[in-house]
């Protein structure tokens, strides 16, 4: 039985949105949907206008993540050298305090299994991790008189231009937070614009099937994906390993590639990790067009592991 494939993303429903009024207006006042867009008070003008609207918040959300993504980058660009002093400052602590590991705690660590220290890799955990350190390390009447100060000698590790540094931190955190926040709003603000236009769409979908029952492929000619699958598409949860790859086949074009989990993933067409990829950040979707029933996912980061779905047939 055919059926149409809605695109669930954006860039999708706006392509068959301009789809539908590219052939209405061909068509002129012979179109099909002329009576319909009369009964419904649906007017293509109108949504092409709102179109170019949600086009200007989709173009804020991008870059506002964009924004987010490159302070979280240079957050993490000053953290790293941060937390690799504090693991070395832990270790250097552990042996010192050997066998009273547990006095640790007094630096902030956190010791687990009586003697391994849980280092944390989090932003926050790292922040207060280093914080705690310094606190204990500022305690003593003198740096000398600090059991971490040898360490600190040795590895050139200045504790005043860290604790500047993850200041420095801080505030790129906040600056992310600032701007995904305003990613969001404008996600918002797209979709409430977008909506009404996207359910006109399905109205005009809707009427066409039925007009068109003996030929669904006609509907191809007003942008719709048909599918002649006698089965529709299931949901299929993914997951890909931490710097690793998975191939999926028989995605069905015109639904989407959605991230479920927490980093960015890269989506590239075919069996390989060749070309260009499409970057998913999480909670996006990528809609499968054309060229897209095959897929490789490739998860670039090298701690946490990566979600997804996608729709087909099995």
């Amino acid at each position: 039985m055919a059926r149409i494939i809605y695109p669930e993303d954006f860039i999708g429903q706006r392509n068959l949105s301009k789809g539908i009024k590219e052939k209405v207006d061909a068509d002129g006042v012979t179109s099909v949907l002329i009576p319909l867009f009369a009964q419904k008070e649906i007017d293509p003008v109108a949504d092409a206008a709102t179109g170019i609207l949600a086009d200007a918040q989709e173009a804020k959300r991008i870059l506002k993540k964009s924004q987010s993504e490159n302070f979280i980058q240079l957050r993490d660009l000053i953290m790293v050298p941060i937390a690799k002093d504090l693991r070395g400052s832990g270790q250097f602590l552990k042996s010192f305090y050997k066998p009273n590991v547990d006095a640790l705690g007094e630096w902030a660590y956190v010791v687990i299994g009586g003697n391994k220290i849980n280092f944390p890799v989090s932003f926050t955990p790292v922040c207060e991790l280093f914080t705690g350190v310094k606190a204990k390390n500022d305690s003593y009447g003198s740096p000398a008189d600090s059991p971490l100060n040898p360490y600190l000698t040795q590895q050139n590790v200045d504790m005043t231009a860290n604790a500047l540094a993850v200041a420095e931190a801080i505030r790129d955190n906040d600056s992310a937070g600032v701007a995904s926040r305003a990613s969001e709003d404008a996600t918002e603000s797209r979709i409430a614009l977008w909506s009404p236009v996207d359910g006109h769409s399905r109205d005009a979908g809707d009427y066409l099937m039925k007009l068109y029952a003996n030929n669904p492929r006609k509907l191809g000619e007003y942008s719709f994906v048909i599918d002649d699958n006698k089965k529709a598409p299931t949901l299929r949860k993914s997951t890909v390993k931490p710097a690793s790859r998975i191939t999926v086949n028989g995605v069905t074009i015109g639904t989407a590639f959605t991230n479920t989990g927490t980093v960015n993933l890269n989506v590239y067409k075919g069996g390989t990790v060749t070309g260009t990829p499409v970057v998913v950040s999480p909670g996006e979707l990528f809609g499968m067009i054309k060229g897209y029933s095959v897929i490789t996912v490739l998860n670039p980061s090298t701690l946490v592991g990566g979600k997804f779905t996608t729709k087909g047939v099995k």
